[in-house]
């Protein structure tokens, strides 16, 4: 009876455990997707951030060089003789 006994505990006791063992897989698994949305939202965020710097800086950049090209009206212009 003894080892009956040992054998009841010994399996209750490994069935314990692997079911703990897939509770702490699933616990695992929703962590590591929360932390994988965080880290492509930051990306996402980094990304779009500078994006809207580049897309400024080449609108600065179209201004100045339409500034720069601009005829630049002489004194003696318009003016009659």
């Amino acid at each position: 009876m003894s080892q009956d006994l040992s054998d009841y505990v010994y399996l209750d006791a490994k069935e314990r455990a692997f079911e703990i063992e897939i509770e702490a897989r699933k616990e695992y698994e929703v962590k590591k997707e929360e932390i994988l949305e965080q880290k492509m939202t930051k990306l996402e965020e980094d990304f779009r951030k500078k994006r809207d710097l580049k897309e400024s800086q080449r609108k600065m950049y179209a201004n100045l060089m339409t500034i720069v090209h601009m005829p630049i009206l002489s004194t003696s212009q318009g003016q009659p003789s």
